[in-house]
């Protein structure tokens, strides 16, 4: 049975086990360039979520094991997907003749990482080398002019690594972490819910001169202030759509952990119904890992006053779940099991009778406003009544 199978079969019982372990189910449980075993662990990879890959991260750096540095190569490779870079493996071994990389990153801002992978520093790294593999890649058009070479290393400790690369004439080409500390950049993009706030992540990992710090400090703080945010936007009960004033009041948020614990049940479930993974791309969105499953999974609490559950959809929401072949907002209910999956093309057709609020920073999202009609949940559009919900569109969310 293949890898991925298995672990269809028996997420739980896999997962359990450490990755040197995960190798061994792969192919013939031996790494190397275009076999089954790379094939199937690289699939593997890409189905779990990103907390299970940091621990195998620090399993490869705190049990040394043959082709250690092989799993850490493809699992930094697959932290770079995390982050939204389309990412060519590189290979595990060098060729000559062949250029050698361990990945190509390509960001959606069209700039390109050549990415190093050492699972120690304990030796030095030629980076003339490095940088010839760059420029031949550029020769190749593999990779466009605005490129640079991220180091990535297993251990914190690269006082010598970084003093190699700051006394060498490639030190404005090239950056330097911890496998480590991407895997906290990916976890931490995963709870922001704003695509400026994954650019900017993203940018971190590309050299910049930083005599003045106002761009560091920049995305330190917006990236703090986006995680804060609730995914949810609720609304109050003076929204327009309840026929009150449009002043924002201060309004009762669910506790987060609520919110956030019915979102992990509502998407579990819809991951099952779809017989398909989804991993967790920001704090509402997820997808699987061919990209063309898209979710955005919101959840209200029921407001006793109106009678009615609120939700927003984003327009980057909206962009996201239109870049696949089958996209979903789903909306989930704090107080019950159902949950309701509006297929994009039917949420197109919302779009006309929904409120928009437009924000004074220039955020702008659409009211989602679902009440009950002799029990039954409905859709209430602007200018009152309301739209009979079709009921494949439900399910229960156990």
């Amino acid at each position: 049975m293949a890898l991925l199978d298995l672990w269809k079969s028996n997420s739980a019982q896999l997962e359990s086990y450490n990755i040197r372990q995960i190798v061994a189910f792969a192919g013939d449980g031996k790494l190397s360039d275009g076999s089954d075993c790379a094939v199937e662990f690289r699939e593997y990879l890409a189905n779990v979520g990103s907390t299970k890959l940091c621990d195998y991260i620090n399993h490869c750096l705190n049990e040394s094991f043959q082709d250690s540095g092989f799993v850490l190569q493809d699992l930094v490779n697959e932290l770079g997907r995390r982050l939204d870079f389309d990412v060519d493996n590189g290979r595990y071994r060098g060729v000559k003749g062949r250029i050698g990389f361990d990945g190509l990153w390509h960001s959606p801002e069209s700039t390109h990482i050549v990415a190093e992978v050492k699972i120690s520093d304990a030796y030095r790294i030629n980076l003339d080398t490095l940088a010839k593999y760059r420029n031949e890649l550029r020769q190749a058009n593999k990779i466009g002019p605005a490129s640079s070479i991220l180091v990535v290393v297993g251990r914190e400790d690269t006082g010598d690594l970084e003093a190699q690369i700051r006394g060498s004439r490639h030190a404005w080409d090239v950056r330097l972490l911890s496998a480590e500390a991407l895997g906290k950049l990916v976890l931490l993009k995963e709870e922001a819910g704003d695509e400026l706030t994954a650019e900017r992540i993203r940018s971190l990992l590309v050299p910049h001169e930083y005599t003045r710090l106002d761009p560091l400090i920049d995305v330190v703080f917006v990236t703090a202030e986006d995680v804060k945010r609730p995914a949810e936007e609720q609304l109050t009960e003076d929204s327009p759509v309840a026929g009150r004033s449009q002043k924002r009041q201060q309004q009762d948020k669910t506790e987060v952990e609520t919110l956030e614990g019915v979102r992990r049940r509502i998407v579990s479930t819809f991951s099952r119904l779809k017989g398909k993974q989804l991993i967790k791309k920001s704090k509402a969105q997820f997808w699987s890992a061919d990209k063309e499953l898209r979710v955005c999974c919101t959840v209200s609490k029921f407001y006793e006053k109106t009678g009615d559950y609120w939700y927003a959809h984003h327009p980057t929401w909206h962009d996201f779940l239109s870049g696949g072949t089958e996209g979903y907002l789903v909306l989930g209910f704090v107080d019950g099991i159902k949950a309701i999956s509006l297929p994009i093309d039917y949420v197109n057709g919302l779009l006309e009778k929904l409120y928009v609020t437009e924000r004074p920073d220039g955020r702008r999202y659409w009211h989602v406003h679902i009440g009950k009609s002799d029990d039954d949940l409905v859709l209430r559009p602007k200018g009152g009544g309301f739209e009979t919900i079709p009921r494949e569109f439900f399910f229960t969310a156990d």
